[in-house]
């Protein structure tokens, strides 16, 4: 649900005389609601909302029929004050979320798109502004390392979810022998927080493997692959739209999504029909085998070190 404010009470101090001649301009004021979402709006989206009262108060101020001199003193002073207030709204605003996520749920795992990254426990998470109007992400323990920033709440988790997620996948790949010593701070502070063996059980292992239609079911196909010791029914939701053209005995290959611990089948992310596959005779391997580069067919090198 998106959240509103309404402009305060400009005339609350003035004159009951005064109030009664502003009434129509404090009305035009008072019943400018700014609505937006908590998460995504920016400081730069929040203040033109409060500046989208101007027009409003200008034409209930045209027709009070004041001179020219006096309705641009009191447009000046109302555009003055307006500026401020969006600040001052912002800044109250930006109190009302810190509050909110201080009493807020904990996370227990870091999604970024389809990859979900466990916790090893419920970490709390916490936001901030800036002097600048900008916002900071943080969850325990990740942070100071690990902070994301951004024009809105929303911006910054995503920039936290980003940098973590970066950081992650290129330490991942790396033995603690190929690390500088920043990185293996970093993953440090990754494995005591994120549940690394839960991680590689979730991280679908993706090959390239061959097939034949055994048989066309009302769910899908039935498939052998290629070592011919494998059968199993893929079902059409977990295929691409050209696997429901393979017909029985279509061999055909694919990228295979497959649970790593399990291998059980998640899906087929690539489909190709290709010739049938046959087992070679004893005289078409022969034939392919004296048919590959010899030893003679390798560039010579005459540098010395070559040879030792």
């Amino acid at each position: 649900m998106p959240d509103s404010v309404t402009l305060p009470n400009w005339y609350k101090k003035a004159s009951p005389t005064k109030r009664k001649q502003m009434a129509p301009c404090e009305q035009a004021l008072c019943e400018h609601e700014i609505v937006f979402e908590s998460d995504t709006v920016t400081f730069q989206e929040f203040r033109c909302q409060v500046w989208d009262a101007t027009p409003k108060f200008a034409s209930a101020l045209e027709r009070l029929g004041v001179p020219e001199a006096t309705k641009r003193k009191i447009a000046t002073k109302v555009f003055d004050q307006l500026d401020d207030l969006g600040t001052k709204l912002w800044e109250r605003l930006c109190a009302e979320a810190e509050r909110e996520f201080e009493r807020s749920d904990t996370v227990e795992s870091l999604d970024v798109g389809p990859i979900k990254y466990e916790l090893r426990h419920p970490r709390k998470t916490h936001v901030a502004p800036s002097a600048d109007h900008a916002w900071a992400y943080s969850v325990d323990h990740f942070s100071p390392r690990f902070v994301g920033k951004g024009d809105s709440i929303a911006a910054a988790q995503h920039d936290f979810l980003n940098m973590v997620h970066a950081v992650f996948q290129t330490l991942v790949q790396l033995r603690p022998f190929q690390m500088d010593d920043a990185q293996k701070a970093d993953w440090e502070t990754l494995e005591r927080t994120i549940d690394i063996k839960k991680y590689w059980a979730s991280v679908p292992i993706t090959l390239l493997e061959v097939g034949v239609v055994s048989a066309v079911t009302a769910e899908g196909r039935e498939i052998v692959w290629l070592d011919g010791e494998r059968k199993e029914l893929v079902k059409i939701e977990r295929t691409p739209p050209q696997f429901g053209a393979l017909t029985k005995g279509q061999w055909f290959e694919a990228l295979v999504e497959r649970q790593p611990e399990t291998y059980t089948l998640q899906k087929l992310n690539y489909v190709r029909p290709i010739s049938p596959v046959r087992e070679m005779s004893n005289d078409e391997f022969r034939k392919w085998v004296l048919s590959l580069p010899s030893s003679e067919c390798v560039f010579k090198s005459e540098s010395d070190w070559t040879t030792l």
